[in-house]
């Protein structure tokens, strides 16, 4: 008998709403050239609403915990957000908006047992 995680994915989302704050998760749109006009088009980004919790977290954990990346960056500290509610997975061309601040995005990583996306652990920094 297999379990059922979608009750568990409406939980820890109204969690995430009620314990954290808002976040927009936005992914830029390549931009479109037209030839005979020689006109350069930027496309529309697309944005995605979803809840965040910041998680404070050790630099020391990056390398080998839950599939983080070990980039380290002297000028800038990455911070780990656990994203709820988005419907896409979050890639690195994407920035995410978390209390008025635009972070660029390191790395994604979701937890989702039984193909069920319970939430997205997402290394950030701005």
């Amino acid at each position: 008998m297999s379990f059922d995680y979608a009750g568990l994915k409406t939980d820890v989302e109204e969690i995430l709403e009620e314990m954290g704050a808002a976040c927009t998760l936005t992914r830029p749109v390549d931009t479109s050239f037209t030839p005979e006009t020689g006109a350069v088009v930027d496309g529309t980004a697309l944005t995605y609403a979803g809840f965040a919790v910041l998680w404070e977290w050790d630099s020391g954990d990056k390398g080998g915990k839950a599939g983080f990346s070990d980039l380290t960056q002297t000028v800038t500290e990455s911070l780990l957000f656990i994203c709820g509610g988005l419907t896409v997975k979050p890639n690195k061309a994407d920035t995410l908006t978390f209390d008025s601040i635009v972070y660029q995005i390191v790395h994604a990583q979701p937890l989702a047992p039984g193909a069920t996306v319970l939430y997205y652990a997402v290394e950030a920094r701005i």
